[in-house]
């Protein structure tokens, strides 16, 4: 964090004087580089992750139960039974 710190005050620096267009774009790219790293270091601590992460475990999970069901429907004998139900709740008093 410090190092980032140090290269946005220099970015910074750079603007006395005569601001330019292209120093601003670099002090701003500094800083939100800076900003972006200290997100990502807070989510990692937090133990998140970030949603492609989800996305390709949701799909990967899609993928495995299909092969599970590809493998039921393999096995001799096998045939399709319906879900059982559940028993009926009894009614309060």
């Amino acid at each position: 964090m410090m190092e980032a710190l140090r290269a946005y005050a220099q970015a910074a620096a750079g603007l006395v004087g005569e601001p330019t267009a292209a120093k601003a774009q670099e002090a701003g790219q500094v800083l939100l580089d800076m900003v972006r790293a200290e997100v990502a270091r807070t989510v990692a601590r937090l133990g998140l992750v970030e949603a492609h992460e989800v996305d390709a475990l949701r799909r990967r999970v899609i993928a495995l139960e299909r092969a599970v069901e590809d493998l039921r429907a393999q096995r001799p004998g096998a045939k399709k039974t319906a879900a059982k139900k559940a028993p009926a709740k009894k009614p309060a008093r």
